[in-house]
């Protein structure tokens, strides 16, 4: 016998246990549920979820003309498959995601757009240097590794730092994910990749191309 929190006429026979469940909102933490027999919820309306195979579609309508074939005063409140009504109990978390993600989107294009000009001036304010190095008998390729090496160096310096913020800071958001974890390594590693490639383009290019350059040309540059 089991104790729902109300008073009851007889004792409930305990059937099965199943795990506990999401009742609410797919976001809430499990909790315990109780479910019982229709005959004793003194309910007039009941609910029904079946599974079946082939196209849920087709199961709807069939089950429908079942119900009304054994009942013809059936009023049928409701009928939807269970893609449909996850789609209804989804819709805020979806929009939100959608609206997350754009933002997130715009925010990290505006971090590259203005991560690869950083890099690129840095690296382009640096030509005389490099026609120094390579009038002193330095090959373009060794200046250029060695840009690179410095660029590279303080974005993996940032990038780290970043993580490990975005680690500490993860409990924060953890309520409002489905589906994937708040320190999701396919996130805290593809960001800070993602950085490291626009880092390096941003310093190879303009280093390329001052490292073609004669190096009396660069060394007369500003």
């Amino acid at each position: 016998v089991i104790n729902t929190g109300r008073e009851l006429d007889s004792p409930i026979e305990v059937i099965g246990v199943a795990r506990d469940t999401k009742v609410r909102t797919i976001g809430e933490a499990p909790r315990p549920y109780v479910y019982q027999h229709w005959v004793q919820t003194g309910s007039t309306s009941q609910t029904f979820i079946v599974r079946g195979t082939g196209d849920s579609s087709d199961l709807l309508r069939q089950l429908r003309r079942e119900f009304l074939a054994a009942e013809p005063d059936l009023v049928i409140m409701e009928a939807k498959t269970m893609d449909e009504h996850l789609a209804i109990m989804l819709f805020g978390p979806r929009m939100g995601a959608l609206l997350l993600s754009l933002f997130g989107g715009i925010a990290l294009a505006l971090a590259c757009l203005g991560l690869y000009g950083v890099v690129s001036f840095s690296v382009a304010s640096r030509t005389r240097e490099m026609g120094i190095r390579m009038s002193l008998g330095a090959a373009g390729r060794d200046v250029v590794g060695m840009i690179l090496a410095q660029g590279l160096r303080l974005v993996l310096v940032g990038a780290a730092v970043g993580v490990v913020i975005s680690i500490a800071l993860a409990r924060l958001v953890s309520g409002f994910l489905y589906g994937v974890e708040a320190t999701d390594l396919g996130t805290l590693l593809g960001v800070p990749a993602l950085y490291l490639v626009v880092s390096a383009l941003a310093a190879f290019v303009p280093a390329h191309r001052a490292s073609r350059v004669d190096p009396m040309i660069a060394l007369r540059s500003e």
